[in-house]
């Protein structure tokens, strides 16, 4: 396979996203598979955020302060456990992807070998860009709380503009940190992650792989990133908008269904209070059901894409990889070219053979 740029890497992460879900298509695997990626994703580092819990000590009565620091870490721990799983899921999900596979459990076995390097990795790198940013962060964040006693929030006067001020601070402060964790998780998702997950390489050797290909192609690793990033972006555009028309359909459904019910539930007798908590409890299961369902299958077809385009650019450059993909990738039938005629069929043996 010869390596492909960022552009030409999108047409077979196409292909490979709708032949990991569609093929063959079944509504139980294919969900199963979606929420894979979406659990995966969930460790894409880990962030230590229950010992933000901690910082509430001061306020706390001295009597009840040994009771916050165990619960924290025994919090801590359960999501760090949580946090494990889904690292597991996601060294999983990286071998579906690259061997086509249709079944969970063989490629959370055969990844087995790398889950502690792979998952004390992202949760030392986590720990660390944590760390970096808590004193800054928490600094915007008392400041805040600091400032807003001194504010004009009395009903009928115009809000401070010290309020916005330090909303937008904190929500700016918030999505940076949120851009450099995905941005670091992503790459060692996609190039520190394969050797580990294939051929059970070490820590090193990967980012020495990582190094080489950064120094000797910065253009292509550049290009790659921006390209990436556009492609989520609109991926999650149109996911929204794909996801919300088919929650309209469904509240359209719903709402018929709940409409045909009142005028049966009238004519039997049934009272307006006791229709309204039959509506409750029917419809809104139903309506959060729904949301969720449907919201997996999109982001489960994202992350599968992205999981694809980062294999297909990885892959000219990376043999073992390439010779995976080429494995696993079903043979495309023969076609004739549109507004061609079809070559004619191979002619019959003569009887004197």
């Amino acid at each position: 396979m010869l390596p492909l740029d960022p552009i030409q890497a999108i047409s077979p992460a196409l292909r490979r996203t709708g032949h990991v879900l569609f093929t063959p298509f079944r509504v139980g695997r294919t969900w199963k598979l979606c929420a894979t990626a979406y659990l995966g994703f969930a460790s894409t580092l880990f962030v230590p955020w229950p010992l933000l819990y901690l910082a509430a000590i001061p306020w706390v009565p001295v009597g009840f302060r040994v009771f916050l620091v165990v619960g924290t870490l025994v919090f801590t721990a359960l999501f760090f456990w949580l946090y494990l799983v889904f690292s597991r899921l996601q060294l999983a999900f990286f071998d579906i992807v690259v061997h086509r596979g249709e079944m969970v459990a063989p490629a959370w076995h055969r990844t087995a070998p790398a889950r502690w390097r792979w998952s004390l990795l992202k949760a030392a790198v986590g720990t660390a860009i944590s760390a970096v940013v808590a004193v800054p962060f928490g600094e915007i964040i008392v400041k805040m709380v600091q400032t807003l006693p001194r504010l004009n929030l009395a009903p009928g006067h115009p809000p401070d503009p010290r309020l916005f001020g330090a909303i937008f601070g904190f929500e700016l402060c918030l999505l940076l940190v949120m851009g450099i964790m995905l941005l670091v998780g992503g790459l060692l998702s996609d190039f520190v992650m394969p050797p580990l997950a294939l051929e059970d390489a070490g820590l090193a050797e990967a980012f020495r792989r990582l190094w080489v290909f950064a120094r000797t192609s910065p253009g292509q690793l550049l290009g790659y990133i921006a390209m990436k990033f556009v492609l989520f972006l609109g991926g999650y555009i149109g996911l929204s908008v794909a996801v919300n028309l088919v929650l309209m359909l469904v509240l359209l459904v719903v709402a018929v269904v709940a409409l045909l019910g009142y005028v049966v539930l009238h004519a039997l007798g049934v009272g307006n209070n006791a229709m309204l908590v039959i509506g409750l409890v029917i419809g809104i299961p139903i309506l959060y059901g729904s949301m969720f369902y449907f919201m997996i299958y999109g982001v489960g077809i994202l992350l599968t894409f992205d999981r694809a385009y980062a294999a297909y650019f990885l892959a000219g450059r990376y043999p073992l990889l390439a010779e995976a993909l080429e494995r696993s990738t079903p043979a495309e039938p023969l076609r004739s070219p549109i507004g061609m005629w079809p070559p004619p069929p191979p002619p019959a043996p003569s009887e004197s053979q």
